[in-house]
């Protein structure tokens, strides 16, 4: 078997085992991103939801107890 031989027989399979790879992680990573940005937009508006509640309940106590004080 020659040099050139062995290289071709030993190095093509890494080197095509190195471009999958990389591949499949590029891949990973742009899906992994997407769905953390998706996931941040969920809370994001989930949070926006609950401090909507959370206010409209505290004005309801201030006014329930402004009108307390008033009686």
């Amino acid at each position: 078997m020659t040099n050139d031989q062995l290289f071709l027989v030993i190095g093509v399979p890494i080197i095509a085992n190195a471009i999958i790879t990389s591949a499949m992680c590029i891949i990973l990573s742009i899906h992994f991103n997407a769905r953390l940005t998706d996931l941040r937009s969920d809370m994001n508006a989930r949070f926006t939801a609950l401090e909507k509640l959370m206010d409209a309940r505290f004005e309801s106590l201030e006014r329930e107890i402004h009108h307390g004080e008033n009686s």
